[in-house]
């Protein structure tokens, strides 16, 4: 089975309320999760279609974990499922573990990808193959030897392996305290000397044998402690003030001049805001349809909105949040088929079309013949329970077989010698 389809099984099982994923590419495994997500990549490229709660995170998951509060994002939810796939060396494994287990559910659940190299050469932690996996193996060893309470399941996907890890304990200090102590005896040199029984895959489970215990845990596990409402937790600290969220609210950003720079780390998008006034920067997210991106509002003359972009080929509509106050932005980024980026004023509302008594209303305005004319406002209307003149009546009930002759056709029927005296004689004839 593909990692992927693994992935995909294994949300389908646990059903998370809360997502972790640190090391993102281009997004593939983050779009497999349909609950609020978090992912971290300081060098992300995301192609994957994303249609959820997301936050992504333009960093190391070392300076993400530095945060105040790294559960901002989920409004306070520990993480129920984590997937580790950032840099492929043995130690920043081991603190991904570390910090993501730390703000994860008790009992969640953490999955290593890429524990199963085919070569010692794609075991090296200096990459020299195409495909790598690094010394992130050495996790499956380190965790059955210093952690015996986790379920630590080693699982055949293609493919370089999964590593499942169960019962996370978030007040767990064993692998901090012992931190130093484990990189002096399992951080080695190049070469690498992968064990043969990984190389072999021996005794690993298969994808479904995996499943089916994950599946058996769930059976046998109560559910956790109800976590309070997103809404009922303290906001975080930054928070922006009643003047600021008041200037938000109120600030037109279509009227700002927009610009993205371009850098080694990525687009950054710059939106002024002007009139608001802050003393320190103030943390935010600014939202590119479904998905969500940190954002700052940076204090000076003026203020400036600033957040890492990037997206699929397409237009998207920019709305902001800083702490109660969230509005639209009114613009939408635009990404060019080669990932131009571009800031474009959104398009007008259509108005809304008439509702059925003004249609029917703008139809008999529309049949009433040019012949009635329309009372002026200052004569007082004819009440309803009152029949209107008969004569009124039967203009308005028969109307014009053909359209009165326009002036100019008039003028040109008495330029027709004898025509008038023709005419005379036939009303004559009649009467």
């Amino acid at each position: 089975m593909h990692y992927l389809e693994f992935l995909r099984r294994l949300h389908d099982l646990l059903e998370p309320a809360a997502y972790l994923e640190i090391g993102l590419r281009n997004g593939d495994s983050l779009a497999l999760s349909r609950c609020r997500s978090v992912g971290i990549d300081p060098a992300y490229s995301l192609t994957a279609e994303l249609d959820g709660d997301y936050t992504v995170f333009r960093t190391t998951s070392d300076d993400f974990f530095a945060r105040h509060d790294p559960l901002r994002a989920t409004r306070g939810l520990p993480f129920d499922l984590a997937f580790i796939d950032g840099l492929h060396l043995f130690e920043y494994s081991l603190r991904d573990f570390i910090h993501a287990e730390r703000y994860s559910r008790p009992g969640g659940v953490i999955v290593f990808d890429d524990v199963l190299p085919r070569s010692s050469d794609e075991a090296a932690r200096e990459r020299h193959t195409d495909f790598w996996t690094g010394d992130v193996y050495k996790m499956a060893m380190v965790l059955r030897r210093h952690r015996p309470e986790l379920t630590v399941l080693t699982v055949d996907t293609v493919p370089t392996g999964l590593l499942l890890v169960l019962g996370l304990d978030p007040a767990s200090s064993v692998l901090t305290g012992k931190y130093d102590e484990i990189l002096a005896e399992y951080r080695t040199a190049d070469p690498q000397r992968v064990p043969a029984a990984i190389l072999a895959r021996d005794g690993v489970l298969t994808a479904a044998s995996a499943l089916a215990a994950v599946a058996e845990r769930l059976a046998t596990t109560p559910p956790p402690d109800a976590l309070p409402p997103p809404d009922a937790l303290p906001p975080p600290d930054g928070e922006p003030g009643a003047g600021v969220t008041a200037a938000l609210l109120a600030h037109d950003f279509r009227a700002e001049e927009a610009s993205i720079l371009e850098s080694a780390e990525g687009a950054l998008l710059v939106l002024p805001v002007p009139g608001v006034q802050i003393p320190h920067e103030v943390a935010g997210e600014l939202r590119l349809g479904a998905l969500a991106v940190p954002a700052r509002l940076v204090p000076g003359a003026p203020a400036r909105l600033q957040a890492w972009v990037s997206g699929l080929p397409g237009e998207y509509a920019l709305s902001v949040r800083f702490g109660a106050a969230e509005r639209s932005c009114g613009v939408l980024l635009s990404v060019g088929p080669a990932g131009e980026l571009s800031v474009v004023a959104s398009p007008p509302v259509p108005p809304a079309p008439p509702s059925a008594p003004q249609a029917a209303s703008t139809q008999a305005s529309v049949a009433t013949p040019p012949s009635v004319p329309q009372a002026p406002p200052s004569v007082p209307q004819v009440p309803p329970s009152v029949p209107p003149p008969a004569s009124t009546q039967a203009t308005v009930a028969t109307p014009p077989a053909t359209p009165p002759a326009t002036p100019q056709w008039r003028a040109a029927a008495r330029r027709v010698p004898g025509l008038r005296p023709l005419v005379r004689a036939l009303r004559r004839g009649r009467g």
